[in-house]
């Protein structure tokens, strides 16, 4: 590794996101941004959306790594073949399963410089850790229609 690192956040509920327009905004963080890990944090149909889509754009870029960041240990991933790593942060161990969700939630953001972001609603948690993104300064790249 040694790049520039990328997260998602949106979500469960993607049913108009634009696909084409999700590979070229990846494709514009790899090639011009020097992005090469992406972090998921594997819930919803977003993240899942995501992060199939870097999986298969490892064929183009065999250098990016995509990491799936769980909350607890007894985490149900959607699918392992998608994430080359899988990652469990000190700081959520121990915490009950909300807190540890929304603790996870911003280490996403704590360890990336740019999110992409599926959020069309001021509610949830994809709302509150977008909201986040934003304060912490980080790049935000909204895919979604406007709020």
């Amino acid at each position: 590794m040694g790049g520039k690192t990328a997260t998602f956040i949106g979500h469960n509920e993607c049913y108009r996101l634009d696909t084409t327009k999700l590979r070229e905004e990846i494709r514009n963080l790899i090639v011009n941004e020097g992005v090469d890990t992406f972090l998921s944090g594997g819930m919803g149909g977003f993240d899942c959306c995501c992060a199939r889509m870097v999986h298969s754009m490892r064929k183009e870029f065999p250098h990016i790594v995509s990491v799936l960041v769980i909350p607890y240990l007894n985490f149900n991933v959607f699918d392992r073949s998608c994430f080359d790593h899988i990652e469990f942060p000190e700081c959520v161990d121990g915490l009950f399963y909300k807190a540890a969700i929304v603790k996870r939630n911003r280490y996403l953001v704590d360890n990336s410089a740019f999110a992409l972001c599926y959020v069309n609603r001021t509610y949830g948690g994809a709302y509150k850790t977008y909201y986040y993104a934003q304060k912490m300064n980080i790049k935000v790249i909204d895919l979604a229609p406007n709020l």
